[in-house]
């Protein structure tokens, strides 16, 4: 076990990413990465990645960041993507030892553009540049005196059509322990499928100090960041691209895999810059560059070994709970000294023991490193014990008498008490207990404990004794005339679900509720049977009933014809029924008649419900119906003449009207006078003036007539007639 003084003061390496972001002489920045990725047609998405100090760096990110694009040195434009996005990365330094230190905090802003870059011979040069770096950084000489060039070249399209840079899968540490055995994957992704080759390379200078013309080529934000070539960060003596931070090992990346390793030996800031190389088809088509700063710091191992042991209870299969602090991997030896292969390096540690007993477990968290902790735990062990009831069959009131059987997990030597809720006898310590009877019908819960050797189990389920099964049923309409309809309700009662056998006519049904049609005289038996499947199960007799059915009349008539005119609405029933004593025959406009050979003539227009009701000897009644449709015509008659001299002809004036239920007649002398007016149907007009007394003087008189007929439509007519005597 390593001593406190290791465990708690180990040294931490410490990286920080660090490039200016204020006009003045600004110590925030981090590190950078810009990456392009080719859209479709002539455009791309240009993402600028930027690391800064968000504890002592200043000021915060730059809301707006300027990226010249060349063609080769020519300037074409100048991007100036606005910030997305800004993050604070998590306390991770990539060791499984050690803690970030206090006082340590990276913020990442995210800034992308998307930009049209036609098609061109040799392709386009991505570039942003800032200054100023932290002058404490050990490796470079004067360096609050060194910008930053963040870059990027988009190879041109005759050679690669499409291509997207690639891209870093992991954000970078923000700490490495003093000493730590640093391994970091620095790897990237080419969504081409490019080859690619990692190296570490110099740092490009950008900006400048000056404060006469801060937004200049020399100022701490170039407005236009200037072209290619780049000059290279100076290195102190003992540093350089491939050696930039002191370690022992060296600090190195792995040209294939992009794994960066190293163990620091000194405290101090260092900068240093990771190149990717792109390969196609063996052909260079551009680098991809990460430029950081890192902090070479002493921090303290957080590794705790710790165990959560199950209860002495638990049985032999036991798992163990894991509850080490800063561990990724352990070493877990169980103490089963009849084994040599007791041993895991599994996360949660589980074993099965060969029996009970006392045993010393072992876990060690990060075993083989320089902060190993381990943890000793003696832990005593019990076949456990879990009480459970065989399932307890159900019992009538007739036979309330149960065995009762233990089940579940116990020993030979294991301790039993039952408690059967009100039986006798009532309680009892076998395994098995027999013959225990409830005195009445009820639900009864009963108890059985297990112990030994303080281990305890208990368990309860309910015996229940049913009432009987109380057989009834019902029969509504057990007699009457053919077609008689039946139900046959079960109606026998239990505490559970009850089952109906029904016979009837030689055939079983099955239905608690069942219906019937008898269309054929006669006595019919019925019989029921009830039996229930659970609780108490119980199959009675069956009992029986007799159905009596008798013969009924049959009803019918035939009409002469179900569709007539008003003109003509006489119709003929002619009695077709049979078995019958009395006939009785509803003609649908409110005509009633003992005669079912009968013939009818209707009144007015519409349609007619004509029923026949008839009964025989047994009291059985049937009815046959039919509809007559008396469809509505119209018809209008008046002379032009008339003469009322009492010699018996032609002595009435009206109009002839068929298919008319309402009228308005009138009559007007030629100076428009009325002398005569009715609104009965079938009353004229009997030559006199108004008053009745006088005959009206021969001459030209002139009609009117509203006619409304059985659809509720009005007709009018209107024309001369001549009086002559």
């Amino acid at each position: 076990m390593p001593t406190l003084a290791l465990k708690y003061l180990r040294l931490i390496l410490f990286t920080i990413l660090f490039i200016p972001a204020f006009i003045g002489h600004s110590t925030h920045l981090v590190g950078g990465e810009i990456y392009y990725e080719k859209l479709g047609g002539d455009l791309y998405k240009v993402s600028l990645i930027v690391y800064r100090d968000c504890y002592n760096g200043i000021p915060e990110l730059d809301a707006t960041v300027n990226i010249s694009i060349y063609e080769g040195t020519k300037l074409i434009t100048v991007i100036r993507p606005a910030l997305l996005t800004k993050t604070k990365l998590p306390s991770d330094i990539y060791d499984s030892c050690f803690s970030v230190p206090s006082g340590v905090c990276v913020e990442r802003g995210y800034y992308e553009y998307i930009v049209a870059l036609p098609q061109n011979r040799i392709g386009y040069t991505l570039t942003w540049q800032r200054c100023c770096r932290n002058g404490s950084i050990k490796n470079i000489p004067n360096p609050g005196d060194w910008g930053s060039t963040i870059t990027t070249d988009v190879p041109t399209r005759d050679s690669f059509p499409t291509n997207s840079a690639p891209v870093f899968n992991k954000r970078p540490p923000i700490a490495i322990c003093l000493g730590s055995d640093f391994k970091f994957d620095n790897s990237a992704t080419d969504i081409d499928g490019d080859s690619l080759v990692y190296e570490l390379c110099d740092v490009l200078h950008g900006g400048g100090t000056s404060q006469s013309n801060p937004t200049g080529p020399s100022g701490p934000v170039p407005a236009t960041p200037t072209a290619p070539a780049y000059m290279t960060v100076p290195w102190n003596p003992g540093y350089s691209a491939t050696n930039p931070i002191d370690g022992k090992p060296n600090f190195s990346i792995d040209p294939v895999t992009g794994l960066f390793t190293g163990t620091p030996i000194l405290l101090g800031q260092y900068v240093f810059g990771i190149c990717v190389k792109e390969y196609r088809d063996g052909k260079f088509v551009g680098v991809t560059r990460r430029e950081y700063q890192v902090n070479i710091k002493a921090c303290f191992s957080q590794t705790v070994a710790a165990i959560f042991a199950p209860t002495k209870c638990n049985g032999l299969d036991l798992t163990f709970k894991n509850d080490s602090r800063k561990s990724t991997s352990y070493l877990w030896d169980f103490g089963d000294p009849s084994v040599n292969n007791d041993t895991s390096r599994a996360d949660i540690g589980k074993y099965v023991y060969p029996d009970s007993g006392t045993y010393k477990i072992r876990l060690i968290a990060n075993p083989g490193s320089g902060c190993a902790d381990t943890v000793f735990e003696t832990i005593n062990i019990y076949h456990g014990v879990e009480a459970d009831i065989q399932t307890i069959p159900d019992k009538c009131e007739t036979n309330p008498v149960f065995d009762f059987f233990a089940a579940g997990k116990y020993q030979s030597y294991t301790n039993m008490k039952w408690t059967f809720g009100g039986a006798t006898p009532d309680t009892s310590n076998e395994v098995n207990p027999k013959n225990i009877t409830y005195p009445d019908t009820g639900r009864y819960l009963v108890t059985l404990s297990y112990e030994h050797k303080g281990c305890r189990s208990s368990v309860s389920k309910y015996a229940t004794v049913f009432p009987n099964l109380i057989p009834d049923f019902y029969i509504r309409n057990n007699s009457g005339c053919t077609p008689l309809q039946v139900q046959l309700e079960g109606r026998s009662q239990a505490w559970t679900d009850v089952h109906t056998i029904w016979k009837v006519d030689n055939e079983t049904y099955t239905d608690s509720i069942k219906r019937f049609t008898f269309t054929e005289p006669g006595e019919y038996v019925i019989s029921h049977q009830a039996f229930t499947k659970s609780g108490c199960r119980d199959t009675l007799p069956p009992q029986f009933k007799v159905i009596n059915v008798f013969s009924g009349p049959t009803a019918g008539f035939d009409i002469s014809e179900t569709e007539v005119s008003i003109f003509d609405p006489t119709v003929s029933i002619i009695d077709k029924s049979y078995n019958r004593k009395n006939c009785i025959l509803y003609l649908g406009d409110e005509d009633v008649t003992a005669n079912c050979n009968a013939t009818h003539k209707f009144t007015k227009p519409g349609k007619y419900k004509v029923s026949q009701i008839v009964k025989n000897d047994n009291g059985c009644t049937d009815t046959a119906s039919s509809t007559v449709e008396v469809t509505n015509e119209f018809a209008f008659f008046i002379p032009s003449t008339f003469t009322p001299n009492n010699d018996g002809l032609n002595e009435i004036y009206k109009p002839i009207l068929i298919g008319v239920k309402e009228i308005e007649f009138t009559i007007y002398d030629r100076w428009g006078t009325i002398v005569f007016q009715t609104s009965e149907l079938h009353k004229g007009w009997n030559g006199k003036k108004k008053n009745d007394l006088d005959d009206a003087p021969v001459g030209t008189y002139v009609y009117k007539i509203r006619a409304k007929d059985f659809l509720n439509e009005f007709h009018f007519y209107s024309d001369n007639v001549y009086l002559v005597r």
